[in-house]
């Protein structure tokens, strides 16, 4: 079974991927691992004493003169604010001004499918070697674009109120042109190093890359750059690398992608050598179950800490030779890498309008054998569909960065990154997106969901005084039956019990008891036996009400289910999302 998407063409499942980039901020020295990591000679490359030596990237680099590898004294320069060569000044010609809680810089970490890892691992061909990497290369720097155009941005004017009163009151226009503003940056400075092992001391390729705190707005000045605005992106960021990585594979070798757990891995390379080498995702799982810590972002980064080890070298031979003999041993080594690249056929990725509009769906083969395939849509129905699957099903609104992230794990076959834009662009003028008004980053909602919540609302509003209140003496013995209700408690549970609507709501912050209250009101009708059709027949209470509780997350589906065990065992069903789907 081999370790891989077609998405635009190949058929691969809906789901957006995660763990593909990390971002983490710099602390002061901190780059001394990356550049005391540079291997001094060939021999120490190849025994893994060391790795390749760092490459500048991004637009602002350029701007000051940085190009090619990374020196030492320049990369502390600039993750210091300063401007190399200058002694000591910022690119503004200014001394600098030291803040202690100054942030250096940001490491993001592209990491590649582990297949691929795999695969450089185990060839013997220096060749494809050097195509994964040149591929790799290619892939963060394209991202590095991206996150320019879409995420870098400086921060201008002041947000003091008292201060633009007082000039509005005597300037209304420069008032207006002081307020704070997020204009987009002129780029980034950055210092690519590529690294090839986990700490566990299987193959891993992955790029460091580490942006200073230091970018240039498009009025010349040099500052700090706006960091939330980064934090945001760091999710689309990292399928753009992948689609874009998927892309430059394929163009350099020929090699086919497949559906895998977390991203599309390569088809031919075999998922037991996957699973072999993944030695540090099952570190971090057995402390997780070690530890009883809850399998969260929080949780695999506490995981990830607690278990974390420097890395190891090989001394007097190949550091890749173990991975060649443990291939060899799970039976897939240097001559079936071989045999995967002679079989393929190298072309670069185009995805036509045609071929681009495609979605999966579950065909049957003329033997009766089922498989996936996929069938061509209209672009207005493919975008419907990955708003309405990747994005609206739990939130109602999203951002363009969020839709970015969509387009690109759609892409499985690979994409450019203008292809990648060119597609989110034809999403956002497309009448199935429809743009919001507010505050901040611009959002979206979908055609079909505000469909939906007209409908919900005409509902709701016709269903007003349709419904009889429950019995006053019915709340209050309810209320008196629990004494440890807080008074705004009390109020809702007389208010929810004394309404005529056929729905009324309960909003409150986390941690008020909403919970709590929704259990006195499901036992005070499971017990009064009040129900809606005895009611409208004028005949006593007979049977116990159907109450249905709702939760959107497992934590409140649990929270309720402990919450309302004062029922009888036999009185209550949970039913779990997928019994609900596959009715």
């Amino acid at each position: 079974m081999g370790c891989t998407v077609a998405g635009a063409g190949g058929g691969v499942r809906p789901g957006l991927v995660t763990g593909v980039l990390s971002i983490a901020k710099l602390r002061v020295g901190q780059e001394a691992y990356q550049l005391t990591g540079v291997a001094q000679s060939l021999d120490d490359y190849y025994t893994g004493a060391g790795e390749a030596a760092g490459e500048w990237a991004g637009t602002c680099a350029e701007r000051l003169g940085l190009v090619g590898e990374v020196d030492g004294d320049d990369l502390r320069a600039v993750l210091a604010g300063l401007a190399p060569g200058t002694g000591g000044l910022t690119p503004n010609g200014e001394e600098l001004r030291p803040h202690r809680n100054r942030v250096p810089g940001f490491d993001l970490t592209f990491k590649t499918p582990k297949s691929l890892s795999v695969l450089y691992a185990v060839t013997d061909d220096p060749r494809v070697q050097g195509a994964i990497i040149e591929a790799g290369d290619a892939a963060v720097r394209a991202t590095l674009g991206w996150l320019e155009r879409e995420a870098i941005h400086v921060r201008r004017g002041t947000g003091n109120l008292r201060y633009l009163a007082d000039l509005a009151a005597r300037d209304p226009e420069a008032a207006e042109a002081a307020k704070r503003r997020y204009p987009t940056a002129n780029g980034v400075v950055a210092a690519m190093f590529r690294h090839r092992t986990s700490r566990a001391g299987d193959p891993l390729l992955h790029w460091h890359t580490l942006v200073a705190n230091l970018v240039q707005g498009r009025d010349g000045r040099w500052s700090a750059l706006h960091s939330p605005d980064l934090y945001a992106a760091v999710r689309a960021a990292g399928e753009v690398f992948q689609a874009a990585l998927r892309a430059e594979v394929t163009e350099r070798l020929g090699l086919e992608w497949r559906p895998g757990r977390h991203v599309p891995e390569l088809v031919g390379v075999p998922e037991r050598l996957c699973d072999a080498f993944s030695k540090r995702s099952r570190e971090i799982e057995a402390w997780l179950e070690a530890t009883g810590t809850p399998d969260t972002p929080e949780g695999r980064q506490a995981a990830v800490l607690a278990t974390r080890r420097h890395k190891g070298e090989v001394e007097d031979e190949r550091f890749d030779a173990a991975w060649k003999a443990e291939a060899l041993a799970l039976g897939w080594g240097p001559d079936a890498a071989e045999a995967l690249i002679a079989a393929s056929d190298p072309h670069r990725v185009v995805l036509s309008t045609e071929g681009l509009w495609r979605l999966p769906d579950d065909a049957v083969d003329i033997d009766g054998t089922p498989y996936l395939g996929d069938r061509v849509v209209e672009p207005d129905v493919w975008i419907a569909t990955v708003v309405r699957q990747d994005l609206t099903a739990r939130n109602s609104t999203f951002t363009k960065a969020q839709l970015t992230q969509a387009v690109a794990a759609r892409l499985g076959d690979g994409a450019t990154v203008a292809t990648v834009e060119r597609v989110v662009a034809r999403a956002i003028a497309s009448p199935e997106l429809i743009p919001l008004a507010g505050d901040g980053p611009q959002r979206w909602t979908s055609r079909e969901l505000a469909t939906v919540e007209r409908r919900l609302l005409t509902a709701l509003h016709d269903s007003q005084a349709t419904r009889p209140a429950v019995h006053g003496e019915w709340a209050e013995a309810a209320i008196e039956a629990r004494p440890a209700l807080g008074d705004d408690q009390v109020a809702a549970v007389r208010s929810l019990l004394g309404s005529t609507d056929g729905v009324a709501a309960l909003v409150g912050p986390a941690g008020t008891g909403k919970t709590f209250v929704a259990f006195q009101i499901a036992w005070k009708l499971f017990q009064s036996r009040w129900n809606l059709s005895d009611w409208k027949s004028g005949s006593e209470p007979s049977r116990r009400p159907r109450i249905l509780f709702l939760a959107d997350r497992n934590i409140l589906a649990n929270q309720a289910f402990n919450a309302f065990s004062a029922f009888p065992e036999d009185a209550m069903v949970r039913i779990e999302p997928d019994e609900i789907k596959n009715k």
